[in-house]
């Protein structure tokens, strides 16, 4: 008797685990931009001239942030609950200076990072002022300061897990974060005087960091860009390119990274978007206009955002202008994110005064 309920049981599992598995069962249906319902959101913070949000982060469609530039340092990061958006004043948590973020990314509701730079006055003479570096952490409750000895604009942030965060800025700095402390180190490209050296972006990718770098030497009419892989005191320029009138060949794109979470590498910025095919960068998306942002939610579905008002959407097999972004007020379009169901685009208002933050909403 037990021998015949053993038996019966082996073979109820067995059918349970292959109707699970039935090949029969309908993919999940995402939705397709041009069947959502839009609405748009305009954030202005009172009393300023500049409200630009230029990167988002999201959980999920109840829990989104943006972060950017206020001319007045208020106003220059905001959440979304899901119903409306409310204003982050860090100040409560943090000591108070003229600040900007360029960049917010999480590992999760509860653990997240905002980077960008601080505007330091010497108490002695206020006209004597410097950058310092700023690195901010939330935990669901407060936020928290991680300040760095380095005095340095921070332009590009990576958040692998709780344990691993990478960021990057001016004169080449590269920063890590383990969890508990903080690495730091100098990638050392050679240029000439009155040139600025920066490292724009950072990403990881089948765990190995890619940052890009760029040399702006506006003095000489020539700007150089770099594209370096590495780790920590280990890191190898895999390309180069220089621009200078004469060539403007573009071999990747030069503004940003972005790591898919179905493990590819992309870059964006004038002409398009690029794919790295693990040994070169091959162009997706050759357009003339300029792109400051990108977002793949899955392989056949992500967004590439640029000026006048250009914002594509990729279906896996072609590249299709949304034609309900391209406003007659023209929008320099930064950052997505979706879940295929739900959907938010930033960007921010170029003409006119004041500069307003607009935040698309789909489903």
């Amino acid at each position: 008797m037990k021998k015949k309920t053993l038996d019966g049981l082996i073979i109820f599992l067995i059918v349970v685990s292959n109707s699970c598995n039935s090949p029969n069962e309908p993919p999940v249906q995402y939705k397709h931009p041009r069947e959502m319902t839009w609405v748009t959101d305009t954030i202005a913070y009172p009393g300023s001239g500049q409200t630009m949000m230029t990167s988002l982060w999201a959980s999920s469609p109840n829990d989104v942030w943006i972060a950017g530039h206020n001319d007045r340092s208020q106003g220059d990061l905001w959440h979304y609950n899901g119903t409306k958006w409310e204003e982050v004043d860090v100040f409560k948590d943090i000591e108070r200076s003229p600040k900007s973020f360029s960049k917010i990314f999480g590992v999760s509701s509860n653990n997240i990072w905002a980077v960008g730079d601080r505007l330091y006055s010497d108490p002695l003479n206020s006209d004597n002022r410097e950058i310092g570096t700023l690195i901010i952490q939330y935990n669901g409750t407060k936020w928290f300061e991680h300040k760095q000895p380095n005095k340095v604009r921070v332009l590009g942030l990576y958040c692998r897990n709780s344990n691993e965060i990478w960021a990057c800025g001016d004169s080449g700095m590269v920063f890590k974060y383990n969890g508990n402390t903080w690495q730091s180190d100098k990638i050392k490209i050679p240029f000439l005087s009155g040139a600025q050296y920066s490292l724009v972006s950072i990403a990881l990718h089948n765990n190995k960091t890619f940052v890009l770098a760029s040399i702006w030497d506006s003095g000489r009419r020539k700007n150089s860009y770099y594209f370096i892989h590495g780790s920590l005191n280990n890191w190898t320029v895999a390309d180069s390119m220089i621009l200078d009138g004469s060539s403007n060949s573009l071999k990747w794109g030069i503004y940003g990274l972005y790591a898919a979470s179905f493990g590819k590498l992309y870059s964006y910025g004038p002409g398009g978007i690029w794919e790295w095919n693990e040994s070169n960068w091959v162009q997706v998306l050759n357009l003339n206009t300029t792109f400051k942002g990108f977002y793949a939610f899955r392989e056949n579905y992500a967004f590439a955002l640029g000026d006048f008002n250009y914002v594509y959407f990729y279906d896996g097999s072609s590249w299709t202008q949304l034609m309900n972004f391209a406003q007659t007020e023209e929008i320099i379009y930064t950052d997505a994110w979706s879940n295929g169901k739900e959907a938010f685009i930033l960007g921010h208002t170029f003409e006119g005064w004041p500069q307003k933050t607009v935040i698309w909403r789909g489903k």
